[in-house]
């Protein structure tokens, strides 16, 4: 629920490098992540975020990408830059294909596994049969 995407930014707060530091985060799926940043938009952990780091979301839609990612390095190469934060979903667009290499990314961050969800019909079928 909602405490766990609170608990999820505070972590993430306390995670992020303090210097010049290159995160990404990744959400189990894009529900988590679109409700996380509405629900904890205007929270203290959110603020503090933002008032030490440059936020990069991962687009909806793969045409946005290029730009997301131009933005991200540009964030990044600035001679005073405290580091960046690029947020997507785990399978997203920013999961994978994405070379992260050297100071381009220090940490990486997975606030959940993208397990399908229990009212799934395969998930309720192996439930059946196992």
């Amino acid at each position: 629920g909602q405490n766990n995407f609170f608990a999820a930014r505070q972590k993430q707060n306390s995670s992020t490098p303090a210097g010049g530091g290159r995160t990404r985060y990744s959400f189990p799926h894009a529900p988590s992540y679109y409700a996380t940043d509405a629900a904890t938009s205007p929270s203290t952990p959110w603020k503090r975020l933002l008032s030490t780091k440059a936020v990069v979301l991962e687009p909806k839609t793969t045409s946005e990408l290029k730009d997301a990612i131009a933005e991200f390095d540009k964030f990044i190469e600035m001679p005073k830059s405290t580091g960046c934060v690029l947020m997507g979903v785990c399978r997203g667009k920013i999961s994978e294909g994405i070379d992260f290499a050297n100071d381009k990314c220090r940490a990486v961050v997975i606030t959940g596994l993208p397990f399908s969800p229990m009212t799934d019909p395969k998930v309720k079928l192996k439930k059946e049969y196992l």
